[in-house]
């Protein structure tokens, strides 16, 4: 008894009809098949096709006559072209081939990677600051609310001597009654747009990666505990345990 070894195609398509992955999933894997589908020849002949569509709605006879010779045209160049494909195929390993275009193949699997990194980066914020989820709340800055009396986790900070408690506060916590603590970390309260509650600036911090960072509660702590950010390279992170 043999066993059916599918494709990975027919695994990826099987994948979808699962349901079992969110769409910000599906969305990230989509913008790398574009990479290489965008990478792929254009096909003259699907090209062709369309401008006989649009040649025969408008009733231009004399069009049409002509894209369908070009078309029996691109036929008979294309059977010539996929026997030297195939003669090409059979004299060659896929190895060989991946050696020939190795400068190509680099550059087109880290323009993938980039893409993955930058579309599931943006799959990960747009979670994190998602409003109205079922279940445990969010605050306002994103930080997962704690379940049932627990206590917001609390972080001392330390820069020169001075030092502030900072609270990743659960709920609709305004910044404004952290405002001491905010303008010791280096940010200013400012208006929002609509002038309804007070927004952070800078709005933003870089990493020594160049990434930009929303500045929120929990993702300044996170910056002072992993580095790599220069605006917090001075100041000392700890999180304060609670007493039993």
């Amino acid at each position: 008894m043999t066993t059916e070894v599918k494709s990975q195609k027919a695994e990826y398509d099987e994948a979808l009809k699962t349901g079992l992955y969110n769409q910000q999933g599906i969305n990230v894997a989509e913008r790398v098949l574009d990479v290489f589908n965008t990478t792929a020849i254009a096909s003259e002949y699907e090209e062709t096709l369309k401008q006989i569509t649009e040649a025969s709605k408008v009733g231009d006879v004399k069009q049409v006559l002509a894209l369908s010779k070009k078309l029996n045209d691109i036929q008979h160049n294309r059977q010539n072209h996929e026997k030297a494909l195939n003669d090409y195929k059979n004299k060659f390993t896929f190895s060989d081939i991946l050696q020939a275009y190795s400068a190509e193949f680099s550059e087109l699997k880290y323009e993938a990677a980039l893409e993955a990194m930058k579309s599931a980066h943006i799959a990960v914020e747009q979670s994190g600051n998602t409003k109205g989820t079922r279940g445990r709340n969010k605050s306002a800055d994103g930080v997962q609310a704690p379940k049932g009396d627990r206590p917001p986790k609390v972080y001392k900070i330390t820069k020169d001597g001075k030092s502030i408690d900072f609270i990743l506060r659960a709920g609709p916590a305004g910044l404004d009654q952290d405002k001491e603590a905010f303008e010791f970390l280096g940010f200013k309260l400012v208006p929002s747009a609509d002038g309804k509650k007070s927004v952070l600036e800078p709005a933003e911090f870089v990493t020594s990666t160049g990434e930009k960072i929303k500045a929120a509660r929990a993702s300044i702590v996170k910056a002072m505990e992993t580095g790599g950010v220069k605006m917090f390279e001075d100041y000392d992170c700890k999180e304060i345990k609670p007493t039993a």
